[in-house]
């Protein structure tokens, strides 16, 4: 099978063929920049799927599927379904959740192919899911209480497991990818520079003794994020990254499966905690209409993820918390196409900088009136 070509659904097909996954169709889905990522409609479902109809199937090539000049070491699957693994040996011990990762079918290195869990063919991701509509109080803040709970768990227990932390330990790349995608890109996106120029237009014109203050910022994380040894991070926990099953009859949330491993590393844990509380607080930004309900889920995450972690949530965390939720406002925000007008966005990258500011200057009563709340309280 050597010859074959996991790029192309056809020879997906064949690679089936002879295992336990053997499909009557394979369909490629959308998302993701990394992998080639397919729903195996199974011929016959055994117990090597769980029983169920359809799962997923993941390909890494040594390049991004969407850029092949974008390099990516193929070494990163072997530490994603490691990864996958592990967490959810520890989320089974835990208490019942609505959040978890898929199980881990198969692993097959020689063809870099993970075979997992499907969330089913009518999920949906979670940002899509609240830009669409509005969930239940009590369904939202449970899932977001849970999704806090979560982060929590595997910054508890994934640090505690040795054997977890050696092999993501290796990772490096992504510690690079982790301090480029966000802390590199800051200061060029205010200052309109390079490549960047006209993202933020008209430019914000921050003071110089701003500008300084936040230089000194990402030069101090991109420090911590390559220095980073004590916690296991899941290092790309975002919206689009939690798979959501939802019940047919009420539209609400029953299962959340947090997908795409690859960037687990040693990380710092409020990074972790920022890029959802980020993503969430932008779908509020630009569909006002549900920013209340979307703050109570804030809070929610805030509350269940510092009452669950058990080093404890301090000033420090709090503070790169909001700072990392301003950083990934500045730059992820203006540089993904579809949230809204360029006047709508230049806001949201305003208020990044903002929060950048605040977590900087540390006024901690601030901080409880903000996206933190919940974890300043």
């Amino acid at each position: 099978m050597a010859e074959l070509d996991l790029a192309e659904a056809s020879d997906v097909l064949k690679y089936l063929s002879s295992t336990p996954f053997a499909s009557s169709r394979v369909e490629m889905l959308s998302g993701g920049n990394a992998n080639y990522t397919y729903r195996l409609f199974l011929e016959e479902p055994s117990s090597a799927s769980g029983g169920f109809p359809t799962v997923v199937m993941k390909h890494s090539k040594a390049w991004s599927r969407t850029s092949r000049s974008f390099e990516l070491k193929i070494a990163r699957q072997e530490i994603e379904a490691f990864a996958l693994q592990r967490v959810r040996a520890i989320l089974d011990a835990a208490s019942p959740s609505i959040v978890t990762v898929p199980t881990v079918f198969l692993y097959d290195p020689t063809h870099a192919v993970i075979i997992m869990e499907d969330a089913g063919e009518n999920s949906e991701t979670l940002k899509s899911l609240l830009r669409r509509t509005s969930l239940l109080h009590a369904n939202l803040t449970q899932l977001c209480a849970d999704l806090g709970r979560f982060l929590a768990t595997i910054h508890n227990h994934g640090s505690a497991d040795a054997e977890l932390m050696s092999k993501v330990g290796t990772n490096e790349q992504m510690r690079w990818i982790t301090a480029w995608i966000t802390y590199e890109g800051v200061l060029p996106i205010l200052k309109g520079e390079g490549p960047y120029a006209g993202v933020v237009s008209p430019a914000l014109d921050l003071p110089s003794a701003d500008l300084e203050r936040l230089a000194s910022l990402c030069k101090t994380r991109i420090a911590q994020v390559y220095a980073a040894a004590d916690t296991f991070t899941m290092g790309d926990f975002w919206t689009g990254n939690v798979i959501c099953r939802l019940n047919p009859l009420s539209g609400q949330v029953e299962k959340a499966f947090v997908v795409d491993w690859e960037v687990a590393k040693p990380g710092v844990p409020f990074l972790d905690w920022g890029q959802l509380a980020a993503e969430l607080y932008t779908i509020g930004c630009f569909h006002p209409a549900r920013a209340a309900e979307i703050g109570v889920g804030l809070d929610a995450y805030g509350r269940a993820y510092r009452d669950a972690r058990e080093s404890g949530v301090d000033e420090e965390f709090v503070r790169g918390a909001e700072s990392h939720v301003g950083a990934h406002l500045a730059v992820i925000t203006p540089t993904v196409t579809g949230w809204g007008t360029k006047e709508e966005v230049r806001e949201v990258v305003k208020k990044g900088t903002e929060f950048m500011l605040k977590g900087l200057d540390g006024d901690i009563e601030w901080l409880k009136t903000s996206v933190v709340s919940g974890l300043a309280q």
